[in-house]
């Protein structure tokens, strides 16, 4: 037990011993030495494992921890924190252990990033390789985007990948979808237009500047508009980039990615690659749809104008240009008249077909085309055709197909038969110089003529001569004989007129009966004289036309350079006014120029003017002159006479002017006015209360031939409301006779109408009695000529008698024009005439003046309307 104690006590540094007193207490102090000994013996054992227990519980745990940490290090590699005190060697080892641990986090997570880039950016490569094999692959747009796409969502951990094409009005429409967020399409809208919140986007940048990247899409302002959606898709992040075609840009790829930060700039270095790719491609395949657009578009046009000239008549022809070789169709060799064989397809052989004045300029026209300095290939030339003839073809062509170089390769074109133009053209051309009538040369030719004789003669010192010549009552003949008969009679006159002069002599005609003949050496102003004497003597004579015999004669004046006048337009005046001075001598002669008949030619020409003047400015008024019974029963009618309010004709009589309205083509336009006044006349007299009176107005031959007269006066009737009764026409008894056959019909058409008829100046033509018989007239007005010498005239007078005895005996009743005295009207009633005209009634006055002579109860006793006694 003391041991025990001992071994206890000593190494807590303490021992207290009570010993008792006696032997015990002395046998213990003598044992205590050895007790002492194995006391400390055994504590010190004692001490000394407590010792290493304490020392290993003090190391161990530490130890453990750091143990622990290598493990975790070794497992997974993050940033730690080691619960090691710090201050002594196990706490400094921690701090290096969690260094190292950091460290060796960040390289894995380096890595694991390096990682996950290169296997990105190998599934971008992968895509490249992809859609770089379906660009060769696919000729659609539309397939070329669906499989970039399908082949981008393949391989890239893509959310959505779409490409969009914006409308007309800018928002983005799908046109190639994939992924497993496609539905998110349906509730996003997206534009390029960057005053939209919804151009904003990444879309709408790179619509505008090429490409754009949100990595944190959420986070990003700009796409507000998307994050509720998105969000609910889990998608982190975006990309955008432009596809172009031509330079412009024509859609947008967009990919959407779940993590947030996928698209690093390498990725999309590779990606912008990838649309720069895409739009090679879409430039590739918009200019292969050109190329197919236009090679169809030639195809069809090609087949439709082989359609179209085929069904034309038009033959076609193929031209191999690098192989000189045409290929002709039928219809080409048709048009020549060969058959198929005759004719290789050798260009040469068919350029030896070719006229040899048309073939340097067939060259020069070919060579431009194919050189590209004409738009089209157009020659005008003869060709041989298999009969020896030449004939004349339209050629035309056109390049159709160049190769790389721009060379060309093929001319497509026509072969069209233009003979019977050409022939035509030239026809043309004769008659633009010739008179298609007579053949003789035109006014033009005449002028080009006189030019050279002009020219020829002021350099030699000669004299030239110029004849007008116009036929003697041509009109009239050819009013009555017809048109036929007075063409033919046209044709004989320049045939003996050539005949009368030399070969460099010229006959021309200027137009309807004037012919105008000049001497280009005249010599002398005997020798003109002596061929116009010719000229008349062999016109005089009988010509045979459609198988009746037809006389005729001429007036021809004179004129001479340089005696007359020194220029070609003077030299036709000074003829001109000759000739209407030999018509004024009494016709068939001719009248040399001198210097006071241009004063008669300016007169005629001033009272064409006037006329011109007067019928423009409306001047032309009607004036009225009565015709009454002899018997004393009143007024019958008033025949309308023109006259000029305006004064431009002032002092002229109708005998003047209305010749010269015939000649200028002026009566029509008046004889229509003339009509249409008179109608309204008499309406106008009705209207204002006083008696009806019947109008007798004169028709010229112009307005007869037109044969639509009685429409004429059936319209001028109906638009005032009257009926025919109230008028009268009078005519000429030379336009009566003319065709008679025609005649007949033309006044039984204005007989239906209720319209009177008469002869006027009956007598100084001729007339068939037999004709004038089976005609409906009513009256024949006698010539004022046979009425002036009454009563003394016997002649006048038995010839008057025997026009009065003639038309009783025809039915008709008879008006004596021109009576001017008692005498006069006395011996016309007494012969039987009914009607008469003249001063001695009342002279001709305006409508306002002869409605106030009407009133006249002391001049005429009354009036008699038509449907009384004839």
């Amino acid at each position: 037990m003391p041991t025990v104690l001992l071994a206890i006590a000593i190494p807590l540094g303490w021992l207290y011993l009570n010993l008792p007193h006696g032997e015990a207490a002395h046998e213990i102090r003598a044992a205590l030495p050895w007790a002492l000994l194995v006391a400390l013996s055994t504590g010190g054992a004692l001490c000394a494992a407590a010792l290493v227990w304490l020392v290993r519980r003090l190391l161990q745990r530490p130890i453990a921890r750091l143990q622990a940490t290598m493990v975790r290090i070794a497992h997974c590699p993050s940033r730690l924190r080691i619960e090691v005190p710090d201050g002594d060697e196990f706490g400094d080892l921690a701090r290096g252990m969690e260094t190292m641990s950091a460290t060796l986090s960040d390289q894995i997570d380096a890595r694991i990033s390096a990682e996950g880039s290169l296997e990105r950016i190998k599934d971008l490569y992968a895509v490249l390789g992809g859609v770089n094999r379906a660009i060769v692959r696919l000729r659609e747009r539309e397939q070329l985007f669906a499989e970039l796409c399908r082949i981008a969502l393949e391989h890239c951990r893509f959310s959505l990948v779409w490409i969009g094409m914006p409308d007309e009005t800018g928002w983005f429409r799908p046109v190639a979808v994939a992924g497993p967020a496609a539905g998110l399409l349906d509730e996003i809208r997206v534009s390029n237009d960057p005053t939209r919140v919804e151009g904003r986007g990444t879309m709408g940048r790179a619509w505008r500047g090429g490409w754009a990247v949100e990595n944190s899409m959420l986070l990003a302002p700009a796409m507000a508009p998307w994050h509720e959606p998105v969000s609910r898709y889990g998608i982190g992040a975006v990309a955008s980039f432009v596809l172009r075609e031509e330079g412009r840009p024509l859609a947008c790829l967009c990919l959407y990615a779940g993590e947030e930060g996928f698209f690093r700039s390498d990725l999309v270095e590779l990606l912008r690659d990838l649309a720069e790719d895409m739009s090679f491609a879409l430039d590739a395949m918009h200019r292969a749809d050109q190329r197919d657009r236009a090679e169809a578009a030639l195809r069809e046009a090609e087949e439709r104008w082989h359609f179209a000239l085929e069904g034309s008549g038009d033959g076609v022809w193929d031209y191999d240009v690098p192989a000189g070789r045409i290929i002709a169709s039928a219809r080409c060799l048709e048009l020549l008249g060969y058959s198929r064989g005759q004719l290789s397809e050798h260009y040469e052989d068919w350029e030896a077909l070719m006229h040899p004045e048309d073939l340097l300029s067939s060259r020069e026209a070919v060579r431009q085309h194919l050189a590209g300095e004409t738009e089209r290939f157009v020659h005008e030339h003869r060709l041989r055709a298999a009969d020896g003839r030449w004939l004349w073809f339209r050629i035309t062509g056109k390049i159709m197909r160049r190769d790389a170089g721009g060379e060309p390769t093929r001319m497509l074109g026509t072969l069209h038969d233009i003979t019977a133009s050409r022939e035509a053209q030239e026809r043309v051309a004769w008659l633009g110089q010739r008179d298609a009538l007579t053949g003789l040369p035109n006014r033009a030719l005449l002028g080009e003529r006189l030019d050279v004789a002009l020219a020829h003669a002021a350099g030699s010192g000669g004299r030239i001569a110029l004849m007008f010549l116009d036929l003697d009552r041509f009109k009239t003949l050819n009013d009555t004989l017809g048109h036929a008969i007075g063409d033919a009679l046209l044709r004989e006159v320049a045939a003996r007129l050539l005949a009368c002069v030399r070969s460099e002599d010229t006959v021309s005609r200027r137009g309807g009966d004037e012919f105008v003949v000049l001497l280009a050496q005249a010599g002398s102003a005997e020798y003109a004289e002596q061929i116009a004497s010719r000229i008349l003597q062999r016109l005089a004579e009988p010509y045979l036309c459609a198988g009746r015999t037809v006389y005729t004669s001429a007036s021809i004046g004179i004129a001479l350079y340089p005696d007359d006048a020194g220029d070609a337009e003077a030299l036709l005046r000074c003829a001109d006014a000759a000739m209407y001075a030999a018509k004024g001598r009494g016709r068939n002669a001719y009248q040399p120029y001198n210097r006071g008949l241009s004063e008669r030619a300016e007169r005629r020409n001033a009272v064409e003017r006037a006329l011109r003047a007067a019928l423009d400015a409306g001047s032309f008024e009607l004036h009225f002159q009565p015709q009454a019974w002899l018997d004393g029963r009143g007024v019958v009618r008033a025949e309308a006479l023109l006259r000029d309010r305006g004064g431009l004709l002032a002092g002229l009589s109708p005998a003047e002017f209305i010749p010269v309205a015939e000649e200028c083509g002026l009566i029509e336009p008046l004889g229509e006015w003339v009509l249409a006044e008179a109608c309204r006349q008499a309406r106008a007299w009705a209207d204002s209360g006083l008696p009806l009176l019947p109008i007798a107005i004169n028709l010229s031959p112009v307005q007869f031939r037109r044969g639509d007269i009685a429409e004429r006066v059936a319209q001028a009737l109906a638009k005032v409301g009257l009926g025919g009764e109230w008028l009268e026409i009078e005519m000429t008894e030379s336009l009566v006779m003319r065709d008679i056959d025609s005649t007949a019909h033309t006044l039984h058409q204005l007989k239906a109408l209720g319209v009177r008829l008469a002869i006027d100046d009956f007598g100084t033509s001729y007339s068939s009695l037999s004709s004038l018989r089976h005609l409906p007239l009513d009256r024949l007005k006698i010539d004022r000529s046979f009425v002036r010498a009454l009563p003394g005239a016997a002649a006048d007078a038995g010839l008057v008698q025997a026009i009065v005895d003639m038309a009783r005996a025809l039915g008709l009743q008879t008006v004596a024009e021109g009576v001017e005295t008692r005498e006069q009207h006395d011996f016309l009633r007494a012969i039987g005439c009914n009607q008469y005209q003249g001063y001695w009634l009342a002279p001709p006055c305006d409508a306002t003046a002869f409605a106030r002579w009407l009133d006249r109860p002391a001049k005429i006793t009354h009036l008699v309307v038509p449907g009384g006694s004839r």
